[in-house]
């Protein structure tokens, strides 16, 4: 095959070989500038910058401008992708404190402590349920009618009290089963330590 007819050449570099002959300036030759082929002073052609013996003069090659990039239905795709996924990405941005927002209106009201003796009575004894290890448990309605049981701890301090209370909260936030109440909610004052349960 000629040299000449080699049209996928992208990059040549010849320079410093000791090479002679005529070099061609059809096919990706054209491309190539007189730095590819430096310092090889037998070599000759309009590519090279030397004129062969016996041909006319000539003028210096063109300079080389590289080939447009050509828009392709995967390079469109790919940027459509991106620009959907930026998109996508401002847009629960700005959805997602909306969202937020609008769960937080929805929740269920909340009970406060300061609820929680009024849904017993202030604790009157006709309330209490039963006693256990370390304090009382009341019956409690609480505003939205639900009843509970309200476990209201010792109010002396005892050393390591509030330690035992946590970890009291943990283990009853934990067990599940349906002959157990469930933690409903806890308080932890300085003055009061109550768990409120599920009831019946």
């Amino acid at each position: 095959m000629p040299l000449s007819n080699i049209t996928t050449l992208q990059m040549l570099d010849l320079s410093n070989n000791q090479l002679s002959g005529v070099v061609p300036d059809s096919g990706s030759f054209s491309l190539f500038t007189p730095i590819s082929f430096n310092n090889n002073l037998d070599l000759c052609g309009p590519v090279t910058g030397h004129p062969c013996p016996g041909s006319p003069p000539f003028s210096p090659p063109p300079p080389f401008v590289p080939p447009s990039p050509i828009s392709t239905p995967e390079g469109n795709s790919a940027t459509s992708a991106i620009a959907g996924g930026v998109a996508a990405g401002v847009a629960l941005l700005f959805a997602a404190p909306a969202i937020v927002f609008a769960w937080w209106r929805r929740r269920k009201p909340q009970e406060f402590f300061f609820d929680v003796p009024i849904s017993t009575d202030t604790f009157n004894n006709k309330n209490i349920l039963g006693r256990v290890g370390f304090g009382k448990v009341y019956k409690g309605c609480l505003t939205d009618g639900s009843l509970v049981g309200v476990k209201r701890l010792k109010e002396e301090r005892m050393p390591g009290g509030e330690l035992q209370f946590q970890t009291e909260v943990e283990m009853i936030s934990m067990v599940v089963h349906r002959n157990l109440l469930h933690l409903r909610g806890f308080c932890m004052t300085p003055t009061e330590r109550l768990l409120i349960l599920t009831c019946c």
